[in-house]
């Protein structure tokens, strides 16, 4: 009698079947996040607009707002960059 080989890929099937959609859902994750982190930039240049020009009208308060939101808007810049990355 010749030894037959068994072909059995139950628990790999199960394993790769997982690691897919693991992989999906990080993916769509993922991309909520970046979604998410974009919009959340958009609405921060279009509160900035109006502080902007004032400051450019010569309203000195409304160019400290100015400076404050760029530096928010910088670092949601950063936060984004990373995200896109891969970097949570």
């Amino acid at each position: 009698m010749i030894p037959r080989k068994e072909s059995f890929s139950g628990p790999k099937l199960v394993a790769e079947s997982r690691n897919n959609i693991i992989t999906h859902e990080r993916k769509n994750k993922m991309t909520n996040n970046v979604s998410n982190k974009w919009e959340e930039l958009k609405a921060l240049v279009e509160s900035l607009e109006q502080d902007v020009q004032k400051n450019a009208g010569g309203n000195k308060a409304a160019g400290t707002r100015a400076r404050k939101g760029l530096r928010t808007l910088k670092n949601t810049a950063s936060e984004l960059v990373r995200l896109t990355l891969g970097k949570e």
